[in-house]
């Protein structure tokens, strides 16, 4: 590069045209909670003046999240000479977990807390409750605005079955007027109880082995007409030539 070039380079880079004085938010989907864009552009603390060619957008990303649990950032657009938009969808409630004062953490398929309330009921408008007897949740590592702490063998199984179940019906609605709880380590550990509302039990066993294919294998069978939905027990499990069956027992 030569020394004009170099000169020029510095001009554009430091010129007041390129500051950043345009701030603007686009939300990609419907929203129920977020309404105040002001408070929420706000909460980025966005450094007016700064040069648009070194904008933290990382930065800038995590401000809005934490401030706002229920915002998702997709991402922060630069457009020339000096606004970013800031584009976003709201998070849905999807899993309920008890703490151990026994309030409750709302989060989204992603594990991100989004709320916490003194009480829970298990209604069909509401997220899927989340069991497990063997682990405590304490309530310093469910904060507001952050992703839920817990075991990673634990997280992985909810948010990779989040993704399954949408595989089988994408609308959140339908999902949580079907599933009720999800119990981890049900009786073993690794296994995975879907208690659906309709009355049947399915049991997924070593659920941190091929989830997607036994989660596919459950809902088909609960789907279909093999089985009685208003009881009993379907037990979705890997045999040892790693074919993966369906038992269906009705308890009579």
């Amino acid at each position: 590069m030569s020394l004009f070039a170099f000169i020029v380079l510095i001009i554009v880079l430091s010129s007041t045209v390129f500051s950043l004085r345009v701030t603007d938010l686009n939300f990609l989907s419907t929203t129920n909670y977020l309404t105040n864009e002001e408070a929420i552009l706000n909460s980025a603390e966005f450094n007016v003046g700064e040069s648009i060619f070194f904008v933290d957008r990382e930065s800038y990303i995590q401000k809005i999240e934490v401030a706002n649990p229920y915002i998702k950032v997709v991402g922060i657009e630069i457009v020339f000479p000096n606004k970013l938009i800031v584009h976003a969808v709201e998070r849905n409630e999807v899993f309920a977990f008890k703490l151990a004062d026994n309030t409750y953490a709302i989060c989204d398929e992603e594990l991100k807390v989004l709320e916490i309330r003194q009480t829970f009921v298990n209604t069909t408008g509401n997220a899927i409750l989340v069991e497990n007897s063997s682990l405590t949740i304490e309530v310093t590592n469910a904060i507001l605005g952050t992703t839920i702490n817990m075991p990673l063998a634990y997280s992985n199984i909810i948010t990779s079955f989040a993704t399954y179940m949408k595989e089988w019906d994408s609308n959140l609605a339908n999902l949580r007027g079907n599933i009720e709880t999800l119990v981890l380590n049900y009786e073993e550990e690794n296994n995975l109880a879907i208690e659906m509302r309709q009355g049947v039990q399915i049991i997924i066993n070593d659920a941190h082995l091929r989830l997607n294919d036994k989660v596919q294998m459950a809902f088909s069978v609960y789907d279909s007409d093999a089985i009685d939905r208003t009881k009993g027990i379907l037990l979705i499990l890997e045999q040892q030539n790693t074919e993966i069956i369906a038992m269906y027992d009705d308890g009579e």
